[in-house]
């Protein structure tokens, strides 16, 4: 059976390692205010750390500063700088200990030099040590008081005791003795996650709707749901009296039409068809040593759960997917694992679940992660996120895309990074300025968060689209690289073609033009990927038009959406011609002076001495 070849790929589920001090790099200082804590201070698995060899004190001091950070105010509010400057300097704070492979002594050492805010850091830190990672206690303050009386005992002189309270859980402890209140502490977290084990057991489903009406139309009485900032228009009546009635006697098929709604239909069809093009391999099963030495990716991982006859299809697979993409790129096949700085794996990153990603790729890592079951189809549009993200980082996080910088604001860098970066941005600049980013935006509606409208997710969907057509003209199809449905098929299967993520036939010609310059021979694109490189092709005219006359697979499972209700969005009907167009997958904080007691001034060095 193959196994894993090249450089050992970090963060792979079968062995994840430790990745915390890296991804506190993913976002640049400078970069803060435009990202939310999870990016810009990542939350590790404090148990699994511990459990592979870090330190459980330094763990429970990293816990402990990134729970004293407050929530992040809104855009635009007077507060934003302070918060900007404090989670810099708390990160600034973990890295030097991470960096300096600080002790546990070392660190208790410190926070006891510190007084007060000192004091009650440590004592977080000490609960967090004795009790474990199980529970957050950031809505428990934890310090010492002085007490003239308590609990009917008068103290004279006063009495310094330990209080562990939360006034949200509604728990007091109260002991001159600090394992005392430690163990009651404990005792009532167990009690709490108890009850809300009970608490989360199976029920029956239930969602809120809301009856309103419009300015514009205020004689119309809406039954619906708000997501977001947007509400979900379901039904439709005269009285308010009926939608009432309505509301109180159809819940189930409101329901049905609220989650009818907000499903999407796949972008993807369901099986891949037979590849049409050049036999790179001749024939034979590629082996790791000949993948490794044509495309010289950093590493190359299979999962604990692909078998040993998938692993050698997906590298076959990969090969020619690599080799058909490198041609229609006009570069040399080496040139796609981006100097040696991509990996590439298969089934061994993924964390499955509900409606798991057909593929990832990890900026972090810098790897593209094809699952076992569904990464076929999703290849190149996660290549295009690599080379997008590896062009964008530079001089910025390392989560950055080019694709979300804006064009000319990259002054600061050398004129080649400049024209790179400026490149993408300009693509990018050219797509949002095409129909394909408000259908895409539609996609988005019912989405707790954005996803189809990112401007790195409308790039690397395009870039689907254009190799598609690329090596459509060069007579070779390869589902493996992508595999789209078209505008009529997602039209049938989700009831709404302006929900369509892809670029339309109609849009090909100004999309094509824009991706051929930025690929163009003598431009900076193909010159960072090693220049112009001529391919031997042996060609087998018209086989793969005569595959293509035959429309791709929609998926098997039946989503076709139900009858539309009273404000349901009918299909818009194409003018594009049938045939394959394009497609796609893709509390109350605890209050302590906590940067008085142990941030430097700007300038100064962080010292654990």
């Amino acid at each position: 059976m193959i196994q894993d070849f090249g450089e050992k790929i970090d963060g792979a589920a079968k062995d994840r390692w430790r990745l915390f001090r890296r991804r506190l790099d993913m976002v640049a200082d400078g970069d803060v205010s435009r990202h939310t804590l999870a990016e810009i201070f990542p939350e590790p698995n404090y148990t699994a750390e511990i459990s592979a060899g870090a330190s459980s004190t330094v763990m429970s001091f990293i816990r402990t500063c990134r729970e004293s950070i407050e929530k992040k105010p809104p855009a635009g509010s007077r507060n934003l700088l302070g918060w900007v400057s404090s989670v810099t300097k708390m990160r600034r704070m973990c890295r030097s200990i991470l960096d300096s492979g600080v002790d546990a002594e070392r660190i208790i050492t410190h926070l006891e030099a510190q007084g007060r805010a000192g004091s009650a850091m440590l004592a977080r830190v000490r609960a967090y040590d004795a009790i474990g990672h199980d529970s957050s206690l950031r809505d428990y303050s934890i310090g010492q008081s002085r007490f003239r009386s308590y609990d009917g005992i008068t103290y004279n002189p006063p009495q310094v005791m330990w209080v562990c309270q939360s006034r949200k859980n509604r728990f007091e402890a109260v002991s001159q003795d600090f394992e005392t209140v430690i163990d009651r502490l404990r005792d009532h977290l167990q009690e709490h996650a108890e009850n809300r084990v009970a608490a989360d057991a199976p029920r029956t489903r239930v969602i809120s709707f809301s009856i309103y009406s419009y300015r514009s139309d205020p004689g119309t009485f809406w039954v619906g749901r708000k997501i977001g900032r947007t509400y979900m228009d379901l039904m439709s009546f005269p009285t308010s009296r009926q939608a009432q009635d309505y509301r109180r006697d159809h819940h189930d098929e409101l329901v049905a039409l609220h989650d009818a709604r907000r499903r999407q239909a796949p972008e993807r069809g369901g099986e891949n068809a037979d590849r049409v093009g050049p036999d790179w391999r001749g024939g034979r099963d590629i082996s790791p040593g000949e993948f490794h030495a044509t495309f010289q990716f950093r590493g190359v991982q299979f999962g604990n759960y692909v078998e040993g006859p998938k692993r050698q299809r997906d590298l076959n697979d990969a090969y020619d997917g690599l080799m058909d993409l490198s041609l229609a790129l006009g570069v040399a096949p080496q040139a796609l694992s981006l100097d040696g700085r991509l990996g590439l794996a298969f089934g061994a990153r993924g964390t499955g679940g509900r409606n798991p990603a057909k593929a990832h790729y990890e900026p972090i890592e810098t790897v593209i992660n094809l699952t076992k079951n569904n990464g076929a189809g999703s290849l190149a549009h996660e290549w295009f996120h690599a080379h997008d993200n590896l062009i964008g980082r530079i001089g910025r996080g390392l989560s950055t895309y080019a694709s979300r910088i804006q064009v000319g604001s990259s002054q600061n860098l050398t004129y080649d990074d400049r024209v790179r970066i400026d490149a993408h941005a300009r693509l990018a600049e050219d797509l949002r300025a095409m129909p394909i980013a408000e259908r895409s935006r539609n996609a988005d509606r019912w989405r707790s968060s954005p996803y189809f409208g990112l401007s790195e997710e409308i790039t690397a969907r395009s870039f689907e689209a254009w190799v598609i057509d690329r090596l459509d003209r060069l007579d070779i199809r390869n589902d493996y690289l992508a595999n789209i449905l078209s505008l009529e098929v997602f039209a049938i299967l989700d009831g709404d073609s302006q929900r369509y993520p892809y670029p339309t036939e109609a849009e090909m010609p100004r999309l094509r033009a824009a991706f051929e310059d930025m690929f163009r021979a003598e431009g900076p694109i193909v010159a960072s990927l090693g220049g112009p490189h001529e391919h031997e092709v042996h060609e087998r005219p018209g086989a793969a038009r005569e595959a293509r006359s035959v429309a791709p697979s929609p998926p098997d499972e039946d989503l076709r959406p139900p009858v539309a209700c009273a404000s349901g969005t009918p299909a818009i009907a194409s003018d594009a011609p049938a045939g394959r167009a394009v497609e796609r997958q893709l509390a109350e904080p605890v209050q302590m002076d906590l940067f008085e007691a142990l941030n430097p001034e700007p300038g100064e060095e962080i010292s654990f001495g």
